[in-house]
This record gives C-alpha cells, sequence and structure tokens, in this order.
C-alpha cells in the first residue's frame, strides 16, 4: 500500500536518515525528502519539530522524531496503522507562511523574561545562611542558577539541600574524586548544557580541568590511555553520559561493577558505585534543564578556563565578563549546618514509604529503587515541588501531568505511569483528570488541540514539558512565546523547576530501571490509559 502524506528532514551522509528512508520504503510509505542543507529547509525543520537534529519524519499529524523511533513502529506493527490513519489527515508540514517559521524558530532566552532574583543572597534565615556559606566555600561565588531559581524560595531551600548539597558530599568518598567528576560531567557533556560543563570542569580546580581534556579523549577514542582515569573512571563516564539519552545498556552497568575494584583512588563497592552514578546525573539532570531553559549565563572566569584548556564553546549559553563577586558581604555565621538540615528532613520525613502514601498515594516504582541513602532526601524535595503546597502557583495534578508527558518523551514509562496514577490521586474531579492524562501527550506534540480541556496556558507548559526532554534543549520563540504570554516570571520558574525534577528522575532511572508494578498497571489499564511508551507517545 501506497500512502502519501509524509516527509522527511535530512542530510547527506547521515546514517539515521538512510535508515529512516529504508524503512518507510519497506512500508511502502511514499515521501518527500527535504534536505535540510538548505537555509529554508533546515529552518522549516525546526520549526516544525521543535529540535536541532535530523531525521525528522512527519506522517499526517504525525510527528515521529528519530529513525529509532520509527524502527520502533515498525518492529511493533504499528508504523502501518498509523500511515492508514493518517492518509486522510491534514499534514502538519507547510500550515504556516515561511516568515512565520523563520521568526518562530529563533531561539528565545526565558532568562530575559524572567529576571534574576538578586535579594536572595541577602537572605539570612538560618537554611539559606548555610546555602550561602556553602556556596561561598565551593565556588567563591552564589551562582547564577540561584539568581533565577531562589524566585521560588521554599523550593530553593528544599531541593538545593536535598538533591545537591547532601548527598553529593558522600559521592566523592563512595566513587572517588575523578570518577565523581567524570560522572558529572559526562552526564552533562551529552545533554549539551555548557553552564554545567564549566561547573563541572571548574570545580576541581586547574589540574582537573587539564586532565579532563583525557576523559574526553578517552570516551571519543582520540587517545589509548590515561594516568589520571583509568578503566573505572571510563565506564563510570559513559554510564553516565547514555543516563542523559536514557540508552543504558545492561553491559554498561556490569562493566562498572566488573571494574570497581580498579578505581584509582582505592577498590570501590560496586553498588555503592551504582548509587553514587545515580545521584551525581540525579543532580546533573535537574541543573542540566533548569540551565538550560532558563538559558543561564556562564561566570566568565570559569568559562574562560574551560575553553582555553577544553577548546570550549559556550553555546546558548551568554558568558559574563568575570566571576560574580557577590558574596564578600557580611553574612551571617552558620546556626543551621547541612547535616542539621538533613536530620529536620528525616524527621519530616518520618517513615519513607507512609510519607509517599500520604503524598502520592502509593509507593512510587522509581522511589523503591533510588539510591538508599539518597531517597529520603529526594522524596522530601520531590513533595516540596510537586504536591499540593500553600507555596505553590501551579496546581498539583497539573504538575504530575507535566512529568507524565516529560517521561513519555524520555521513555522512562515507569515514571510517566505513576505520575498518571499520582494525579489521579490529588486531583478534586478524577474523571477529568483521566480525560487530560489521555490527551496530554497528543496537546503537547501538536497532533490534538484539546478545545477546553486544558486551558491555552496549560497547553503551553505541556509543550515545555516534551521541550524539555530533548537533547540537545532549544527555547525557540514557537514555544516560549505562548509561555511569557500566560505566566509570571515566578510561575515559570514553577514551571521549569518540575521539568527539572523530570530530568532528574529520568537519569537515575535509566541505570535503576524500575519496572511498572501490578497496581500501577492495573491502574492505566482500568482505565484506559497507554501502558508503554510507545502507545503513549504514537497511539493509533
Amino acid at each position: 500500500m501506497s500512502t502519501s502524506g509524509a516527509t522527511i528532514f535530512t542530510k547527506d551522509d547521515c546514517p539515521h536518515c538512510q535508515r529512516a528512508k529504508t524503512i518507510l520504503q519497506k512500508h511502502g510509505i511514499a515521501f518527500e525528502e527535504i534536505d535540510v542543507s538548505s537555509p529554508n529547509a533546515s529552518i522549516e525543520a525546526r520549526y516544525y519539530s521543535g529540535l536541532a537534529t535530523v531525521p525528522q519524519i512527519f506522517i499526517g499529524d504525525y510527528h515521529i522524531e528519530s529513525a529509532d523511533d520509527l524502527q520502533k513502529l515498525s518492529d511493533a506493527n504499528r508504523l502501518q496503522d498509523i500511515a492508514g490513519k493518517s492518509a486522510a489527515a491534514k499534514p502538519f508540514v507547510g500550515s504556516v507562511s515561511s516568515d512565520m517559521a523563520a521568526d518562530g524558530q529563533q531561539e528565545y532566552s526565558l532568562s530575559e523574561y524572567i529576571g534574576e532574583y538578586d535579594q536572595g543572597r541577602f537572605e539570612f534565615d538560618p537554611v539559606n545562611v548555610t546555602l550561602l556559606h556553602g556556596y561561598k566555600n565551593w565556588f567563591g561565588y552564589w551562582p547564577r542558577t540561584h539568581r533565577y531559581f531562589s524566585h521560588w524560595g521554599e523550593a530553593y531551600r528544599s531541593l538545593t539541600p536535598a538533591l545537591i548539597l547532601l548527598p553529593y558530599t558522600e559521592v566523592p568518598r563512595m566513587i572517588g574524586v575523578r570518577a565523581a567528576m567524570g560522572a558529572a560531567f559526562a552526564s552533562t557533556r551529552t545533554h549539551g548544557c555548557n553552564y554545567c560543563r564549566s561547573h563541572t570542569v571548574s570545580l576541581g580546580g586547574e589540574e582537573a580541568t587539564a586532565t579532563m581534556a583525557d576523559l574526553i579523549g578517552l570516551m571519543d577514542g582520540t587517545i589509548e590511555k590515561s594516568d589520571y582515569y583509568g578503566e573505572f573512571e571510563l565506564a563510570v563516564a559513559r554510564l553516565a553520559a547514555n543516563t542523559t539519552t536514557n540508552t543504558v545498556e545492561p553491559t554498561m552497568i556490569q562493566k562498572v561493577r566488573d571494574t570497581a575494584h580498579l578505581c584509582l583512588d582505592g577498590p570501590k563497592d560496586p553498588q555503592e558505585v551504582l548509587d553514587s552514578v545515580g545521584i551525581a546525573v540525579s543532580m546533573m539532570g535537574w541543573l542540566n534543564l533548569f540551565n538550560d531553559l532558563v538559558n543561564v549565563e556562564m561566570e566568565g572566569h570559569w568559562a574562560k578556563r574551560t575553553k582555553d584548556m577544553l577548546e570550549f564553546d559556550e553555546g546558548r549559553h551568554a558568558v559574563t565578563d568575570e566571576n560574580l563577586d557577590d558574596l564578600d558581604h557580611d553574612i551571617p555565621p552558620v546556626t543551621l549546618p547541612v547535616e542539621e538540615i538533613g536530620k529536620q528532613m528525616v524527621e519530616r520525613v518520618g517513615d519513607l514509604k507512609e510519607f509517599a502514601k500520604s503524598e502520592m498515594g502509593f509507593v512510587p516504582e522509581w522511589l523503591e529503587v533510588y539510591p538508599a541513602h539518597a531517597k529520603i532526601f529526594y522524596l522530601y524535595a520531590y513533595a516540596t515541588i510537586m504536591s499540593p503546597r500553600d507555596h505553590a502557583k501551579i496546581a498539583s495534578e497539573f504538575k504530575h501531568i507535566l512529568v507524565y508527558v516529560s517521561s513519555i518523551a524520555k521513555g522512562s514509562f515507569a515514571i510517566a505511569g505513576s505520575e498518571a496514577r499520582a494525579a489521579h490521586y490529588v486531583s478534586k474531579e478524577k474523571s477529568k483528570t483521566l480525560t487530560r492524562i489521555k490527551a496530554a501527550y497528543d496537546i503537547a506534540v501538536d497532533r490534538l488541540d484539546g478545545g477546553s480541556l486544558f486551558t491555552s496556558a496549560e497547553k503551553a507548559a505541556l509543550r515545555l514539558a516534551w521541550m524539555s526532554a530533548q537533547v540537545p534543549v532549544t527555547t525557540m520563540k514557537r514555544f516560549t512565546d505562548p509561555l511569557v504570554t500566560h505566566y509570571s516570571p515566578r510561575e515559570l520558574v514553577e514551571l521549569i523547576t518540575v521539568c527539572g525534577m523530570a530530568g532528574s528522575l529520568q537519569r537515575v532511572a535509566a541505570i535503576t530501571k524500575p519496572n511498572l508494578n501490578a497496581e500501577t498497571r492495573n491502574f492505566l489499564t482500568e482505565n484506559g490509559l497507554a501502558t508503554d511508551s510507545l502507545d503513549a507517545a504514537y497511539p493509533v
């Protein structure tokens, strides 16, 4: 059967493009091929797909985002059904003028709209005093991330110690300093957040910055041996890198286990190593997403040092003239050490499973396998950000739907399933919420308008959730204009923080690989919801 209405954006010498065309031809799906080497075609590809990569495949109103997805649909015998369903659909490509496409695909920095909240470094409550002293000792300044994140002060004071300071301080001890730096850097490098790349490289000092070139060479195969990074450190870095794209293979995990005794900082326990890598990529998952979606400026001195040593390209992130010298004012002494902050979190959570049930109605699959010594801190931060709270501006039901959308886009369906259950649990209109869950992904990718099921503001946020799961992240005007129209800076920080939490969960889940439990699967089946990422992303 030959089907019209398919368009594929490609470029020469792209094996993935050739593979996609072969799959379409195998199924008898006729297509128009557009080479993105033409500037106008490149603009169209970015505008309609929201992505900077090829191939991008459109079959009617279905956007199939990669050759891998096309292959999965073929293997599942779903591609022919999609082609048949789309035969009468109005093609999405070509639906706007070339001028609108050119304007809509331009990058817009949300930092311009959100603006910095500089007052945060002068707020001297006990928790923030601890954080300010921590960053003064760690970086020498208050990272620009917090000039935006601290718009939502309650989340800043919860997530920063729970996701960054408390768990990560143990990682170098459990995994070795070199492997800890390598894990953070490798996951960030794959994501493409150059702000975080500058931080992860520069944090270890000039020697560590210089030797990071060895790790890059080992990962890229341009060098065979390094005195600073061994077989174990390389295995850790490769595992961390693949968490970013959710492409961790069992052999990568086994390689880390098998080489843990070869750690250059001394033999390590294999399970502690995997837990530590999970903590590192969980932290970087949030930081990468938040900094890239906001488009935070890079601090000048560290960016320059990184560029000089690694031929570093700042990419989307502008660079300030120099490092911020913003913590040399009088800050009161610490009265609440970070360990005490952690103790208070543990006391507030109490029994881990009972706390999860009170917040979500059940114990989510991802929590069962989250790294042991960090899970109580992560759950505390997760509840602060995702559950109903007086300080929240965005409804909890909708936040869970956003993480549901992001997790489908990332292929992390155990997370998506638990987020669907959580959205239903906190909802006061459960039947309507089920309908919203069913439609959410289709609306996020412009396959469905959804009518009044979601507000215009919520539709813009659903697209943000989808956008946050892409590698690399883009913030095109087509997607950001509705966000700045409908949301205040404070509300937008909350939405971006939620997307960051999704990224954090997705990376650690790439290692821990949670599965849907029977209760979640029954919930999805009984309510007519998808039970795997492919069906949710490309429903027939």
